[in-house]
């Protein structure tokens, strides 16, 4: 009888696994606020209640303190405080407050912070790598004649023809998106030397190699890296997709398949995602990615999951918000601090995304 009873609790135990349905993870909240900007009157105002004309790349301390790229009549560099408070760090001929650097700096569309808490970007009119310290010093330490110099080689003499964004590694190497000359370029963690990290100089054809034998479609613009020293590139055609170069060069498609238009706005895992134009994206501690197009912030897993986090596609406006709810105006920049907040750069104003 024993046995009887024993036999029908694990044809039960059976019965109720084959039928029960399976939980997935809940899915993730995050809810967006405006911590600076949004004024008026656009443009250079600091302070407590600071303007911006076009918040785009940006990186964060460890104190929480964001350095953004502010794209007015020129370009500047401020500095957001985590109550919001905005300094202007630097700028084309702008000479107020006090303190401000004026520096004759072109389009910036990198920028990253080094282990001493400098300042490093990119100057794509002038092809030029720079560092703004501390004491306000601004020095060029890559490619000091531009795209008049020459290919790889000691940092200062070699040539990138109008750079892009850029990224750091936990070791300190700078990974260059060298734009018209169709490369991905890495600066040593000690500035002396440059190489080619991927990329084979010509434009138009997407080829799936190593090192130099790879070949972009479109000119290198936005990247990113992950902890492991995987380096993420957008590219672009009918649809987006990024590419992921790993340590050793070899690249592949992680997401997105940009030959496919149908596949355009949707969620997805790999392939199967897609993307209409991305405008910013960056990695988490995690070393989940988060992409930026106009209007939206998305999400990529490890595993190549891709989800919609906050905004729609198909609205015009600023709203804070959760997921669907909130609206953004046009996103040129993100970045993530270490407890995985979601910083983005969204034309006249700072927001914040945080996980529920």
């Amino acid at each position: 009888m024993k046995k009887i009873v024993v036999s029908l609790f694990i044809i039960a135990s059976l019965v109720i696994s084959a039928f029960a349905v399976k939980q997935e993870p809940p899915e993730e909240a995050w809810t967006v606020t405006t911590i600076a900007g949004w004024c008026a009157d656009y443009g250079l105002a600091d302070g407590d209640k600071p303007c911006f004309d076009k918040a785009g790349p940006m990186v964060i301390d460890a104190a929480g303190n964001l350095f953004v790229v502010d794209d007015n009549t020129g370009a500047c560099i401020r500095k957001v405080a985590p109550n919001g408070a905005t300094t202007t760090l630097l700028a084309s001929n702008y000479k107020e407050p006090k303190g401000v650097v004026d520096y004759k700096v072109g389009t910036v569309r990198g920028i990253v912070l080094d282990k001493n808490g400098d300042i490093i970007f990119s100057d794509r009119g002038a092809s030029t790598i720079l560092k703004l310290s501390g004491d306000n010093k601004v020095e060029t330490i890559a490619a000091a004649t531009g795209y008049s110099g020459k290919d790889d080689g000691p940092a200062m003499d070699a040539e990138l023809d109008a750079p892009n964004g850029i990224c750091m590694d936990k070791q300190g190497n700078i990974y260059i998106a060298d734009g018209f000359n169709f490369k991905i370029r890495k600066l040593s963690a000690d500035r002396k030397t440059i190489t080619t990290f991927a990329g084979n100089g010509v434009e138009g054809e997407l080829k799936l190699a190593t090192g130099k034998a790879a070949g972009f479609k479109q000119e290198p613009q936005i990247i990113t890296v992950d902890s492991k020293g995987n380096v993420y590139l957008v590219q672009e055609d009918v649809n987006s997709c990024i590419l992921k170069i790993t340590p050793s060069g070899v690249v592949t498609v992680f997401v997105g398949d940009f030959s496919q238009p149908s596949n355009k706005e949707k969620d997805g895992t790999g392939k199967a995602a897609g993307f209409p134009r991305i405008l910013a994206m960056c990695c988490d501690a995690q070393d989940n990615l988060y992409v930026a197009e106009a209007k939206r912030v998305r999400k990529i897993t490890p595993a190549a999951v891709v989800t919609t986090i906050a905004g729609v596609d198909d609205d015009n406006d600023h709203r804070d918000g959760s997921g669907s709810r909130a609206r953004f105006s046009t996103i040129r920049g993100l970045c993530a601090d270490a407890a995985g907040n979601i910083y983005v750069g969204d034309s006249y104003s700072i927001r914040k995304l945080s996980k529920q």
